[in-house]
């Protein structure tokens, strides 16, 4: 194994401890976060290219706490933003920017989660790995195929309800599919105060 593959295994690994904890076990879904890793980003919308940012910038956070010059790790990894990394950016920008608290800490593994299960990928465990649904679940999430009220995006919109997978059309009757990913994850939150306690 060469120093730049080797590189690469590091940062997965480093991308792992961000995602690890709460009530998941990344050692339960080592075949899902892999296939994630190896999934590429799309916006066909041009909508999010923020997220697209997000992502890509985990990658300069890592190079930089070890010491390294990024262009060591892409030497290795594919230029193009995995689903993985926008999921991860997206947790660590909203926890970083809005929802952050002193007393509690970072809690952008617990968004990590919620957006995994709002996606109903929480169930692909090592024992349950389907590649094939899967697919068609990140098929309908990046290519906007959702309906308006959300259900089969990162956040349905539903009210105080206690539970990701819970499907209610937002009491805006917001249309989820024309909007960006910050304005919707913006708009879930409101709708789940109580998404702050955790």
């Amino acid at each position: 194994m060469n120093y730049t593959s080797l590189l690469v295994d590091s940062y997965y690994t480093w991308l792992l401890e961000l995602i690890d904890g709460g009530a998941y076990n990344t050692n339960d879904y080592s075949l899902l976060i892999e296939k994630l890793f190896n999934t590429e980003f799309v916006d066909p919308s041009g909508l999010d290219e923020n997220r697209i940012y997000d992502g890509l910038e985990l990658r300069s956070e890592f190079t930089e706490s070890i010491g390294e010059h990024l262009y060591y790790l892409i030497d290795n990894l594919d230029e193009k933003c995995s689903v993985l990394e926008m999921l991860i950016g997206l947790a660590r920008r909203w926890d970083r920017d809005v929802m952050y608290d002193p007393y509690i800490g970072d809690r952008s593994c617990d968004w990590f989660w919620i957006m995994m299960s709002n996606l109903g990928l929480d169930f692909f465990t090592d024992e349950c790995f389907d590649e094939e649904e899967i697919d068609k679940i990140l098929d309908i999430f990046m290519y906007r195929k959702y309906g308006e009220d959300g259900v089969g995006s990162l956040f349905p919109n539903m009210k105080n309800r206690g539970h990701f997978l819970a499907k209610k059309w937002s009491k805006s009757g917001q249309k989820v599919v024309k909007n960006d990913i910050w304005s919707q994850i913006n708009e879930y939150f409101i709708e789940n105060p109580w998404l702050e306690t955790l």
